[in-house]
């Protein structure tokens, strides 16, 4: 039985973005959890970590920044 489609509502749109946001904000922090709890090296969890670990993954996932080709 196939639901039907309801209108988007403003509370979705906050949810989705919201949501987007974190997601961003968190998946860099996942690398350094990992290697510090494998390799026990007490990686700090700073904004610079942050963004190195950022850079890194998308460099690896192949993520266009600045409209590179």
């Amino acid at each position: 039985m196939k639901l039907p489609e309801q209108e988007k509502t403003t509370s979705y749109w906050v949810g989705a973005l919201l949501g987007s946001i974190v997601l961003i904000a968190a998946i860099p922090l996942v690398p350094i959890w990992a290697i510090n709890t494998l390799f026990g090296t007490d990686i700090p969890f700073t904004f610079m970590t942050w963004l190195a670990s950022f850079c890194l993954t998308a460099m690896f996932t192949g993520a266009k920044i600045n409209g590179a080709k």
